[in-house]
């Protein structure tokens, strides 16, 4: 598990590098849009495996998991394409952002996080139909560390309007 722990990581880390203008693929004569769709599909296949061995499931559980899963990534992918505008703009306004352009942000983003939870939401029941409460409740823990490794690699990748502005000391 340590491996492909490792191997989603590192895709995070590309996905993310992808995602921000000015850095990654963003150079001249690079579509980006192009390099992302065939990160998708690697990120796609490493967390196919990753989640079947992951999940350990139980009989005919995994013919009844995938057909919900694969409509649960379909807006997955719709929804991170939002989360893609809204770091592109934002990291397109950082060097001249006003107040009202930092409110706005931030309210999308707040925005962006309430329907990532209520899809989860929406799939966990459907999920939770399919297979079971516990079979459902496994995956979403296994999907919250994914979201996790992915926010901490975009987190990494977009300028901070708060740690440019705190001193650090050498002491």
């Amino acid at each position: 598990m340590k491996t492909n722990h490792h191997t989603f990581l590192l895709v995070a880390a590309l996905l993310t590098m992808f995602l921000i203008p000015g850095i990654g693929f963003a150079e001249e004569g690079v579509n980006p849009e192009g390099m992302l769709d065939l990160i998708r599909a690697d990120m796609r296949a490493n967390i196919e495996a990753i989640v079947t061995k992951a999940m350990a499931f139980q009989g005919g559980e995994a013919e009844k998991f995938w057909p919900v899963y694969r409509s649960y990534e379909a807006e997955v992918v719709t929804l991170n394409n939002e989360r893609l505008k809204l770091m592109k703009e934002y990291s397109e306004k950082y060097a001249t952002l006003t107040n009202a352009e930092a409110k706005s942000l931030i309210e999308k983003s707040f925005d962006w996080q309430t329907q990532r939870t209520n899809l989860q939401k929406k799939y966990f029941t459907k999920m939770a139909k399919a297979t079971s409460n516990l079979t459902a409740a496994k995956f979403f823990q296994l999907e919250h560390r994914f979201n996790l490794a992915v926010d901490l690699g975009v987190a990494s990748e977009l300028p901070s309007l708060f740690l440019e502005s705190v001193e650090v000391s050498e002491e």
